[in-house]
């Protein structure tokens, strides 16, 4: 019998694309005389104004306005937008990245440089490597168990008190993603060797201004406030391919 082997990035990635709102695509205007277009469908509240969503293979999509059951896109470097059967559209928040501490930090520098990235960093999901591995087999089946170091990420402001920054940063955006990240695996249980009433243990830690020291700097290279989840452990189940 063959399974098909896992990469725990990869394997993340999915999990938090499933984070990301989502809906089905019924129709796509022609492209309008200010560059726009006109997008409806399901699910289309979701989509915030001044944030960016992807369909199929666009991802510079910057919404400008909404209704309850459409909402009008401007390209920044997608030259043409079509309907075709079955698209659907998606929110590109949250954002993923993976890799060590100043690998990340230096992602968010090269996004800061870029005219259609500068604005697609945050909320920011990040999976620290590296990861170390547990192969084994139970009832005949191959399983991976690791445990995972993940930081959520918002930008904040220097200035901010602690309550200001609960208020403004914590309350309307990383509660809310902590929330639907743990909301995500428990929607994926079946993929996970665990009991019926077993958790997903994790150590959870709000940062305040996350890493900073005396001078306010941080490994980030940015003001941001963080969840960081600190060994998340997963048993994850292989899957057969025949």
């Amino acid at each position: 019998m063959l399974y098909n082997d896992i990469i725990i990035v990869d394997f993340v990635s999915t999990l938090v694309d499933q984070m990301r709102d989502t809906g089905v695509i019924s129709a796509i205007s022609a492209k309008q005389t200010n560059g726009t277009y006109i997008v409806t469908g399901t699910n289309s509240t979701k989509a915030i104004v001044g944030d960016f969503v992807i369909i199929g293979t666009a991802l510079d999509l910057e919404v400008t306005a909404k209704t309850s059951n459409n909402f009008t896109v401007k390209p920044i470097y997608t030259t043409s937008l079509a309907y075709t059967s079955g698209l659907t559209w998606k929110t590109a928040k949250p954002y993923f990245e993976y890799g060590h501490a100043l690998e990340i930090a230096n992602m968010i520098m090269e996004k800061d440089e870029s005219h259609v990235y500068k604005y697609q960093k945050y909320p920011l999901v990040a999976l620290y490597l590296d990861i170390p591995e547990t192969r084994f087999s139970k009832d005949d089946i191959p399983n991976v168990e690791c445990s995972l170091y993940l930081i959520l990420v918002q930008e904040t402001k220097q200035e901010y008190t602690a309550s200001e920054r609960q208020t403004n940063v914590f309350k309307p955006v990383l509660y809310p993603l902590y929330n639907k990240l743990m909301t995500v695996l428990e929607a994926n249980r079946k993929l996970f060797l665990m009991g019926i009433d077993e958790n997903f243990t994790h150590k959870k830690t709000d940062k305040y201004l996350h890493n900073s020291d005396g001078t306010n700097q941080n490994t980030l290279n940015a003001f941001v406030d963080a969840i960081e989840i600190e060994n998340l452990k997963l048993k994850i189940k292989l899957v057969e391919t025949c």
